[in-house]
């Protein structure tokens, strides 16, 4: 990818991409727009209100933790555009948060690939996860300020996936950066499916496999000169 695509790729990401914090301003983690709402992590959230959070600056309305895995909808009272979906599994991805680290304020963006998939648990805020699928992510920065941002395929700009914990490894041992919940693992979750399902209908997803929307957009688009085209031609005599 050149450096002109990249950074119109992370402009993509970056548009719809927020810092959750509670309504004091401490960060808590990440998340991004999907359909009008905000998908995080369960535990960047944990047991708070939804009168005690802000995603960006948008105060958020309500909270609906998803019955399976770990993963929160946060309604806020705005109108953003969201990420388009994908359910497969990507190879080259953006890794998008924003890091908790001192000194790195803003958003990060790092390049990666999806090296490998397995069985994880982790401990969050004192409750452990159990997630039956996780990418294993790689090359890429994942810090806790991660926890509840995209996972993006680097060819289509659609989120595939949800950062869910990094990887802190033994002293002397290498290993992935971090893990990814695969969004295609939360299709028949009845909190966060029909949002997602809703998103992968109506959000356009360009690159080599489009979706309807998109090829929708690109069929208006590509007609459209040859239509105003025609009209200039061929003006409509008078009565």
């Amino acid at each position: 990818m050149s450096a002109g695509g990249a950074e119109a790729l992370e402009r993509h990401i970056g548009h719809r991409l927020f810092r959750i914090a509670d309504r004091e301003g401490r960060p808590l983690g990440s998340g991004f727009a999907v359909q009008g709402a905000i998908l995080t992590c369960a535990h960047v959230v944990g047991d708070r209100p939804a009168d005690d959070l802000m995603a960006g600056p948008f105060p958020v309305a309500a909270v609906r933790i998803g019955e399976m895995h770990d993963v929160a909808l946060l309604e806020i009272g705005g109108d953003v555009d969201g990420l388009p979906v994908s359910w497969t599994r990507p190879d080259q991805v953006v890794v998008a948060g924003f890091p908790l680290e001192p000194g790195l304020t803003g958003a990060l963006f790092g390049t990666g690939r999806v090296s490998g998939r397995g069985v994880i648990g982790y401990e969050a805020h004192g409750r452990s996860y159990h997630l039956p699928e996780a990418w294993a992510l790689a090359d890429a920065f994942v810090s806790p300020g991660h926890s509840g941002g995209p996972v993006v395929d680097r060819e289509t700009g659609a989120v595939a996936g949800i950062t869910v914990a990094n990887f802190s490894p033994v002293t002397g041992l290498s290993g992935p950066s971090g893990f990814a919940l695969p969004l295609n693992a939360l299709v028949d979750d009845q909190v966060i499916g029909g949002v997602l399902r809703q998103a992968e209908d109506l959000t356009p997803r360009y690159g080599p496999h489009p979706n309807a929307p998109a090829a929708l957009l690109w069929c208006r688009a590509a007609t459209a000169p040859l239509t105003s085209l025609a009209c200039r031609a061929a003006p409509i005599p008078p009565r």
